[in-house]
């Protein structure tokens, strides 16, 4: 049976079960704790994080994650991340946090320097049984390394930073209405996913794009898609914002709300090749409910 199949307050559990996993994760990281590895990520665990750091910290399963544990808290002292925001569904975690430490260890070639840091991050998680099967990080690396000493020009990040217009003219898109101008800017393959619905299936095709969006902006159009924060990695951008819609229709009420909205895009040849969204469909549903409770007062 996959989670979808599974009754309602059995997917609820399992949310809890991924959103206890998660912040315990970073607890063990924090306390420096390798020998817990094995209680938070599987044995075929992946680290896509891995390129940038020791080879032994892309070994899969729990070694290469205790050995990532070591490596981090050699490299920084006084580790801690402070939680910002932490979404989950059953196969899916996202977590947002700031990272501050000390530069007490060495960081590949740049040497020790003692000067805080405070890095803003996202971590991205596919889940499995509770624990942790593959991990994804978006980091300011920029931001890291000016907080060390070192000259930003060393970072270009010209991947994704030259896939912005294509970005921009999406967002703008989907605030206009305009599916076909958002399907535009995509590969003709577009990989497209929404987590943290009862639909939260891996679609491909810029048709398939276009008929979601054409469905979507009906029943919730957008007033106002407010980027809180933007990353970039190489091929790769994370967007942290603020949607203001008006959710239609009989169920919405013609009501406005408010929600964050946590969006992965992947880019090839300055297109969008992959869109992956977090939404919280529980806190838009308490919205709509508070302002019916406020009306029936």
């Amino acid at each position: 049976m996959s989670t979808g199949d599974q009754p309602l307050g059995a997917r609820t559990a399992l949310r809890e079960v991924n959103r206890a996993t998660v912040r315990r994760t970073f607890e063990i990281i924090s306390s420096g704790a390798d020998d817990r590895a094995a209680e938070v990520v599987t044995d075929e665990y992946v680290n896509h994080a891995g390129a940038q750091q020791p080879p032994q910290c892309r070994v899969p399963g729990p070694a290469g994650f205790a050995a990532a544990i070591r490596w981090i808290n050699a490299v920084f002292s006084d580790l801690r991340f402070d939680e910002r925001l932490l979404v989950c569904d059953e196969d899916h975690a996202a977590f947002h946090c700031v990272m501050t430490g000390r530069q007490t260890g060495a960081l590949g070639s740049i040497p020790p320097t003692g000067r805080a840091v405070s890095i803003v991050q996202t971590h991205l998680f596919r889940m499995r049984g509770g624990r942790i099967a593959e991990h994804w990080l978006m980091q300011d690396d920029a931001g890291l390394l000016e907080q060390i000493g070192v000259p930003t020009e060393v970072v270009s990040g010209d991947g994704a930073r030259g896939s912005d217009e294509a970005i921009d003219r999406y967002l703008r898109a989907l605030v206009a209405g305009d599916p076909a101008a958002a399907a535009a800017v995509c590969t003709d393959d577009v990989v497209h996913e929404v987590i943290a619905t009862p639909e939260s299936k891996i679609a491909r095709g810029r048709d398939h794009l276009r008929n979601f969006y054409e469905r979507h902006l009906q029943e919730m159009p957008i007033a106002e898609f407010r980027p809180l924060r933007r990353w970039h990695g190489e091929g790769i951008a994370v967007i942290d914002a603020l949607v203001h819609a008006t959710a239609v229709g009989l169920a919405g009420g013609d009501r406005r709300v408010t929600y964050r909205n946590l969006c992965l895009l992947e880019l090839r040849d300055r297109q969008i090749a992959r869109i992956t969204l977090w939404i919280d469909p529980a806190a838009i549903e308490r919205r709509i409910q508070e302002q019916s409770d406020a009306l029936r007062s």
